[in-house]
């Protein structure tokens, strides 16, 4: 019965049936503990009844539940000596009505626990019941046919997660026209950075080199400056290019550089690069800011500031819609 694989297709309740056989196994244990031997018994070929069925249904053999039927089954079959026929046999066979020992009982039950060990083991691993989805595994994955049915499935799905993807890397970095930069200085040494002491300037984030102007009402002397290039989140980089201070007439005083002759501070960010080209930073907060050493230029009526701010919002957001003033 075990080795040998007949035609037809299994019936679809095959662990159902053996699920029955193991619950009727498990009522019986409660009689077993209660001394009703007679009625343990009875469960017990109940739950054999279904484990028979089970394995002749795995097969493609059309039984009904009478143990007459089950029997000739089993029987009839060339591997019935096999442990686990043997065991249905054994407890099918069982006259319940005749008197007998308590540990000939104890025995059969023991007996019959192997017995639903190993026809588990057959149904999962041995039948034919199972070696069919690895067949039909194996036709899908092994074959040309399999994969050209397989693609019909994948391939969409795979340009369904893959397009999102792609277009979202294409149109960023998305331009946002609403940050607001602001210029701090200060005049001596012992003078904190005040609001009094700033301008603020439009900043656009298109990654785009651009220029912002900032004019003093007055001409300043100006000792050290603190440039906060943004005031929100959604950036991936600035670079600050360059820092020009400018006298009367557009006079250029100095131009600031980021190279190791000066000393820039970098705060709420993470400096990335810093050359005569310019300083490359990544913010980690909503508030980066650079801060100078000193610079002792006096007479400072303009001061420009060239910069490329990089933007973008993030996956989810971008194909939620999700809008925070943001511009593509």
């Amino acid at each position: 019965m075990i080795n040998e694989q007949k035609q037809g297709s299994p019936e679809p309740d095959v662990y159902d049936l053996f699920l029955s056989a193991v619950t009727e196994m498990e009522a019986g244990h409660q009689l077993w503990r209660k001394n009703q031997y007679e009625e343990f018994i009875k469960a017990l070929q109940t739950s054999a009844i279904y484990l028979a069925r089970a394995l002749l249904s795995a097969r493609g053999v059309s039984v009904d539940g009478s143990i007459g039927n089950l029997l000739s089954e089993i029987n009839a079959a060339d591997d019935s000596n096999h442990p686990v026929c043997k065991g249905i046999l054994d407890v099918l066979s069982f006259n319940a009505g005749t008197e007998v020992k308590k540990e000939h009982i104890r025995e059969i039950y023991k007996d019959y626990q192997s017995t639903l060990t190993n026809a588990r083991k057959i149904l999962v691993r041995d039948l034919n019941y199972n070696e069919k989805i690895w067949q039909k595994l194996t036709e899908i994955f092994y074959t040309r046919a399999g994969l050209k049915q397989l693609s019909v499935v994948i391939l969409p799905l795979i340009i369904l997660i893959i397009l999102p993807v792609a277009i979202y890397r294409y149109i960023e970095p998305m331009a946002i026209y609403d940050l607001d930069g602001q210029i701090f200085w200060k005049s001596k040494p012992e003078v904190p950075f005040s609001a009094q002491n700033s301008r603020h300037f439009k900043v656009i984030a298109d990654n785009q080199s651009r220029e912002y102007t900032v004019d003093l009402t007055n001409p300043e002397d100006i000792f050290m400056l603190r440039l906060d290039p943004v005031n929100k989140q959604y950036l991936t980089e600035i670079k600050i290019q360059s820092i020009r201070l400018l006298g009367q007439g557009d006079v250029l005083l100095r131009q600031l550089v980021f190279d190791n002759s000066m000393y820039w501070s970098c705060d709420n960010c993470i400096g990335l690069e810093k050359n005569s080209n310019g300083y490359r930073m990544r913010p980690v907060n909503n508030d980066p800011f650079l801060t100078s050493s000193a610079i002792n230029e006096e007479g400072v009526k303009k001061i420009t500031i060239k910069m490329r701010v990089v933007s973008k919002k993030t996956f989810w957001e971008w194909i939620l819609g999700i809008e925070k003033n943001l511009e593509y």
